[in-house]
């Protein structure tokens, strides 16, 4: 509806302005139309007001679309260094290279920049909490949840925050009652499809695979409703990819649809996992090496490549992956730290 009305507005007498446009960009991002979104905030630009605002939706934009060096330009467009709006990016960007460390600081100076804002500190803190959590900080994680559920009790940061204890109680303490009355709450709140994600996984590392076939499906069925707009797809490959509901045919046609939204190292990656389950492990190769390889420094990925190393008989290239993915064991989660253990052992 309000993209509608946007575009009403805009094409009105005197409709088109940058503050049009950019809303326009903004509701495409959170749509993940991130073509579009990039055409408007380009629009924008190009009427020559209001910039900084252009700036910071196309640093959006390319982060999204694997376009770094873009993003890092527009990233330096922005003036005000001290404001919430760069120190966030920053530390997004600094995250993109490698550099948690560095990405948590920049994080905690937005969080300090925003402390008169209750909605802006709880999404800080829920942040942080997850941060931390990939730098193997599970205390401070913890403490940043709490924080987080302090100090807002309406907000989507509330129900994330929620989320991420859950994800404590099951990756680090192995609590999975807890874990999953958490997730079983947040899913009655929020009606989120990613809750029954986590819920599937628990119950594959506890091996219960019936149950964990019933909240993929709940899943894949709620996922695929056009009002997601597509936001879930990157899981949906993977589920189609590489579960007991396979399904490689549809997998690849979403990530030819994904690639043409945002070419990013990310959504290369899912196209190598799909061929590695078709076992083409030669194009799985390919596509890794021409794409993923140096280009993203996520776990994900990592695991990804060295399995498909592995599967082309290049142990002495997969081997420093699976330690990698030993190292963010707690973000990528029992499931995967257990295959990744047994892969090490069998090299």
């Amino acid at each position: 509806m309000l993209t509608v009305l946007y575009n009403v507005a805009l094409n009105a007498p005197g409709g088109k302005t940058p503050e049009i446009l950019q809303a326009l960009a903004q509701l495409s991002i959170s749509k993940h139309q991130f073509k579009k979104a990039q055409k408007y905030a380009f629009d924008a630009l190009e009427i020559g007001y209001e910039k900084q605002a252009s700036y910071a939706l196309l640093f959006d934009v390319m982060m999204e679309r694997g376009d770094y060096n873009l993003a890092q330009k527009n990233l330096d467009r922005l003036s005000n260094e001290s404001s919430f709006s760069y120190l966030t990016r920053k530390s997004k960007y600094k995250d993109y290279e490698g550099d948690l460390d560095a990405a948590i600081k920049f994080m905690e100076q937005a969080a300090e920049r925003v402390a008169y804002n209750a909605n802006l500190t709880a999404w800080s803190n829920s942040n942080l909490g997850d941060m931390y959590g990939h730098a193997n900080r599970i205390q401070e994680s913890y403490a940043h949840y709490i924080k987080a559920l302090e100090g807002e009790n309406t907000s989507g940061s509330y129900l994330h925050s929620l989320q991420g204890l859950a994800w404590i109680a099951y990756a680090h303490d192995k609590n999975f009652t807890l874990a999953t009355k958490i997730l079983e709450f947040v899913d009655e709140q929020l009606q989120s499809p990613d809750v029954k994600l986590t819920l599937a996984e628990i119950a594959e590392y506890q091996g219960n695979e019936e149950q964990k076939l019933a909240y993929l499906r709940s899943f894949v069925e709620e996922a695929k409703k056009p009002a997601y707009f597509g936001m879930y797809d990157a899981y949906l490959i993977d589920i189609a990819a590489s579960s007991q509901l396979k399904d490689t045919q549809w997998a690849m046609e979403l990530v030819k649809k994904e690639l043409e939204n945002r070419p990013s190292p990310q959504v290369y990656d899912l196209q190598a996992w799909t061929y590695f389950h078709q076992g083409n492990h030669e194009k799985a190769l390919e596509i890794v090496q021409n794409h993923v390889e140096g280009q993203t420094y996520e776990p994900v990925p990592a695991y990804h490549m060295a399995k498909i190393y592995k599967a082309n008989g290049m142990h002495e290239k997969a081997e420093p992956y699976f330690k990698e993915s030993l190292g963010a064991a707690y973000e990528l989660g029992l499931v995967i730290e257990r295959d990744v253990r047994q892969e090490l052992a069998s090299l």
